[in-house]
């Protein structure tokens, strides 16, 4: 073997190494960066972060965590054990509730899982140093799931840290009785801080131990399952029965196959080529790999948990474990890639020559030779795929958990003036939130409901929510947030029909602030407000309802209803004739006869009606598309709001509307056609002037819907009459 073949043979190794080291080194920085960032951010990140930490302040303040009697207030349900909350109730006796806590046991977590899958690697191929094992950990870092989750005050990341722990001390000794009780805590604690992860670190640890020494095997199963179901007898005792109510039937939601299709399709996009590893070592593994009996049990029971991820409320905490279980393959695949056909020492040649030296050519057998070239190819191969997979998380994660949180942090603003509003309001009566009840715990307000896991009860008829219909329709509440993602109608999985219909009947939004609607009490001594799409003496009727509120942009109002894309009707508000023009796809006009001159035209808009990104498919009735000149009525049906915005935007279900002036011949005026996209601004009153177009309509004057002044932003305003002009 020559110089130039040595040589290859080496660099080529090291090259894949260097690259291996580097992507592992980048994805582990920027879990580090995000975690620094999140850990100084005082806000809500997530839902649920409101209900531990009020699970936590209960806990401090002597309260059960698992009450029986859900009659009266506060309604709250904790849908899991109490480890993690023991956990933080001790931590914060000094400290009072706050968030920092709970979110720094969580990365702290997330790097002893890091730290676990690097020595679980570390202890299959201890000669190969630390790079596999260090793949291991950084793929687990960097899988956007993990951290997206790492980032939030939840459950999930110490639940798993207990597993994973139990299952290392197994897999290490699993001959000493001592080891089998340790794991066993372990996995109890991990089934007490969230009761699915009790089930494929406990399962692969006893398949695993079973192939090694059975009698240790079946002492592990029995100490686990009996000492599991005595705490599981003794809290359901002290709680007086209410245990079992809360994490097992309270957690029964509606299941739906449609998500589970979503997420399967999500991760076999960012998960491909470890699938297709997978998918080989399951077949094959067995074979190659000592870390088979334990991983593949692993991943494929894991895999089971993660399917229930199609429940309702469900999100990416239920893929946790698998995500564990592809860092550790990762990392054992480059372990078992470092030399898959083994050659002794004695017959490898020297490669570690020193840099400055050309070493002697030296005689190697030719199937020596052939297992160097082989073992370096497929190195390489499985480096390659590796470092891509690395490299695909690494940008999936900037793009979406990391851009998403950016975004959150971004609102900081906004939190503090909501923060500020909550405080005041709770002086005058309690306050209800979703997506922010993390704030009122922090100012130590009680919940008087939460809202999901409580409306879920509800819309499973299992709870009763007369007296809460109640208190909402008597306005007992000052102040109530509503969160509302622009993408999903996540509010509606959080309130009941009944609860919407009761807020909009008595309450009405009048801000938007950190994607949450802010709604108080009507005044219907000072305010009118609109019934059956109607305010009273103005000649036209409303085009549909706006529960969530509208915005104002460009003379334009975006007028937001309660309910999924394409449900929520749009009607013509006034006699005339419709057409959709050829420049329109997600678009209607009318023109109507002026009811205040007689003899003059004008034109009513209707926008955004179809999904968003897909206009080809809009929620306009059939008989109306591509056709000019129909006549149509007062209150008669045209479509369904969407989220259109253009053919890269979209936002919340909304229809946008308004009024036009025509041309002298009663034709829509052909310089506000491009009105159909969202970001072509309408011509000024002073072009329009130019263009010899009337100034524009006022709205309120024909239909009674507020309005702004302000052109080119944004501007929120309330679903209720103004018959006194312009804001």
């Amino acid at each position: 073997m020559n110089f130039a073949e040595k040589l290859f043979l080496k660099d080529l190794r090291q090259l894949f190494k260097i690259l291996l080291t580097f992507f592992s080194g980048l994805a582990i920085l920027i879990f580090l960066i995000h975690s620094l960032i999140i850990l100084g951010f005082n806000y809500p990140l997530d839902y649920g972060e409101g209900t531990v930490l009020n699970q936590t302040l209960r806990m401090l303040e002597g309260q059960s965590l698992y009450p029986t009697d859900l009659s009266t207030p506060p309604y709250l349900i904790s849908n899991y054990p109490p480890v993690f909350i023991l956990l933080n109730a001790f931590l914060m006796l000094l400290t009072g509730p706050n968030l920092l806590i709970g979110r720094l046991v969580v990365v702290m977590s997330t790097i002893g899982i890091a730290i676990l899958i690097y020595l679980l690697i570390k202890h299959f191929y201890p000669k190969q140093g630390f790079l596999p094992g260090l793949v291991g950990a950084s793929v687990f870092l960097i899988i956007p799931y993990v951290l997206q989750w790492s980032a939030y005050f939840r459950i999930d990341m110490l639940a798993v840290f207990f597993s994973v722990t139990g299952l290392y001390i197994v897999i290490k000794t699993p001959e000493e009785d001592r080891s089998i009780l340790l794991a066993v805590l372990f996995f109890l604690l991990a089934a007490y801080t969230r009761q699915s992860f009790g089930l494929a670190g406990p399962l692969a640890a006893i398949i695993w131990v079973w192939t090694i020494k059975r009698k240790q095997a079946i002492k592990l199963a029995l100490v686990y399952g009996i000492s599991g179901l005595m705490i599981f007898g003794l809290i359901q005792l002290l709680s007086q029965g209410g245990f079992f109510f809360h994490i097992i039937e309270a957690n029964v939601n509606p299941f739906y196959w449609h998500t589970v299709e979503h997420y399967a399709r999500e991760i076999y996009q960012n998960f491909t080529w470890l699938i297709y590893i997978f998918v080989i070592y399951l077949i094959i593994g067995w074979r190659f790999f000592r870390s088979y009996s334990f991983l593949a049990p692993y991943m494929l029971v894991s895999a089971a948990v993660a399917i229930t991820i199609g429940k309702v409320g469900s999100n990416v905490n239920y893929l946790l474990e698998i995500c564990v279980g592809f860092a550790v393959l990762a990392g054992v695949v480059i372990g078992k890639a470092w030399e898959p056909l083994p050659i002794s020492d004695t017959d490898k040649p020297d490669l570690d020559f020193p840099k400055d030296e050309i070493p002697k050519p030296e005689k190697v057998a030719p199937r020596i030779r052939r297992k160097l070239w082989f073992n370096l190819v497929i190195y390489m191969l499985f480096s390659g795929i590796i470092v891509n997979q690395l490299a695909n998380f690494s940008q999936e994660s900037l793009l979406n958990p990391i851009s998403s949180h950016r975004e959150r942090i971004k609102m900081g603003t906004a939190y503090e003036i909501v923060e500020r509003s909550i405080v005041e309001a709770s002086t005058e009566g309690p306050v209800l939130a979703d997506e922010f009840t993390s704030i009122l715990s922090v100012n130590r307000i009680p919940l008087y409901i939460q809202p999901f896991a409580i409306s879920q009860l509800g819309m499973a008829n299992r709870w009763d929510q007369t007296r809460f219909l109640q208190a909402i329709q008597a306005q007992t509440f000052p102040l109530i947030l509503i969160h509302h993602f622009p993408g999903y109608p996540v509010y509606l999985e959080r309130w009941t029909p009944e609860m919407l219909e009761a807020i909009f009947d008595n309450y009405v939004a009048l801000n938007f602030r950190a994607n949450s609607l802010s709604f108080e009490p009507k005044d219907f001594e000072m305010m009118v407000y609109p019934e059956e799409r109607a305010c009273p003496d103005v000649p036209w009727q409303m085009p549909t309802e706006a529960d969530l509120g509208m915005f104002w942009y460009n003379r334009q109002l975006l007028m937001m209803g309660a309910g999924h894309t394409g449900q929520i009707p749009v009607y013509a508000v006034a006699d005339g004739v419709l057409y959709q023009f050829p420049e329109w796809k997600a678009s209607v006009a009318i023109q109507h006869d002026d009811p205040f001159t007689p003899g003059k035209k004008l034109w009513s808009f209707y926008g955004g009606l179809a999904p968003a990104f897909d206009s080809e498919n809009p929620y306009i009735l059939d008989h109306f598309i591509g056709l000019k000149g129909v006549p149509v009525s007062a209150g008669d049906l045209i479509g369904y709001q969407g989220r259109w915005l253009g053919p890269t935007q979209e936002t919340w279900v909304h229809v946008r509307f308004s009024l036009l002036p025509a041309e002298e011949d009663g034709r829509f005026p052909e310089s506000l056609l491009p009105i159909d996209d969202f970001f072509a601004e309408l011509p000024s009153i002073e072009q329009q002037a130019n263009l010899g177009l009337d100034v524009p309509i006022s709205l309120t004057e024909y239909t009674g819907l507020p309005e702004s002044n302000i052109f080119g932003t944004k501007v929120f305003l309330p679903f209720q009459c103004n018959l006194e002009g312009d804001q």
